[in-house]
């Protein structure tokens, strides 16, 4: 369950949001202990990872009320026994990872890697991505304008349209991230927001990857397009991009197995269409 961290409890509409999670930590619960007598263990393991991650969620917002308890509920499901959830057990070893992440723990992110028991794979799993870093810009005209979201009060303006860049990078056989780069971009961008964000791929830590001796990896390919949420507006019928702005990232990746880094797509014109050879 994906919910944002909690912020001031004061208003009306905070109190009822806080008192929706609540409600919805109670009725996981109640499904947790039922699967259990039930002897339903994917129903129990589910219900379990819901609670374990809302909590985690509001620790974040509010450690000294939650860390206590979703540490708890974490150790609920790492001391079971059960052989039928393994899966929710390696979940709940990722979760606390994060959480000592948050914490700015200086070792948890090779913790994290450490602790991943899931099958070797030739297609990279994504075990930490660290957030954008709004306030690597440099571009003082797009903070000022409220293009930037690192302020947490950025807006886009009514005529703005979305932007998008192309990037290819590397996935190392250790899971860690090298040759970050643009391939292409959207003819439209006019805020300072593709250095964080290639910033952030590069910290990235994936899975240690399977892949031929002697190759250095996978090459990936991914579309991050900055974009806010539409709206009409009040007093007028014209759609306006309004809130905070946000990267959506699009994988583009084509489906094959690790080995040697592919070559990459045929740069676009500014226009988005490839030109003809």
């Amino acid at each position: 369950m994906m919910l944002e961290a909690p912020q001031s409890m004061s208003s009306g509409p905070n109190m009822f949001y806080n008192d929706y999670r609540l409600g919805a930590l109670r009725a996981y619960e109640s499904v947790a202990r039922d699967a259990e007598q039930l002897d339903l263990p994917e129903i129990r393991g589910r219900a379990m990872i819901r609670v374990a991650s809302l909590l985690t969620v509001l620790a974040a917002g509010n450690p000294s009320a939650y860390e206590t308890r979703a540490r708890a509920a974490l150790r609920r499901i790492t001391d079971t026994t059960d052989p039928r959830l393994a899966v929710f057990r390696d979940a709940a070893v990722l979760l606390g990872g994060r959480m000592d992440i948050a914490r700015d723990d200086p070792g948890a992110v090779d913790r994290l890697v450490a602790s991943y028991k899931g099958p070797p794979s030739d297609r990279p799993v994504l075990l930490y991505a660290p957030p954008i870093d709004w306030n690597a810009s440099h571009d003082r005209t797009a903070a000022a304008a409220g293009v930037i979201a690192a302020r947490g009060t950025g807006h886009t303006d009514a005529g703005h349209a979305d932007e998008w860049i192309d990037v290819t990078f590397v996935v190392r056989p250790d899971g860690r991230v090298e040759d970050v780069e643009m391939l292409r971009e959207s003819g439209n961008r006019r805020s300072d927001w593709i250095g964080p964000v290639l910033q952030q791929i590069a910290g990235r830590r994936y899975a240690p990857l399977m892949v031929e001796t002697g190759a250095p990896g996978q090459m990936r390919v991914e579309r991050h397009t900055y974009t806010a949420s539409w709206d009409g507006g009040t007093g007028s019928r014209i759609r306006k991009q309004v809130g905070k702005p946000r990267v959506v990232v699009l994988d583009l990746t084509a489906e094959q197995s690790a080995g040697p880094p592919v070559t990459p797509p045929v740069p676009a014109t500014a226009s988005g269409v490839a030109p003809r050879g």
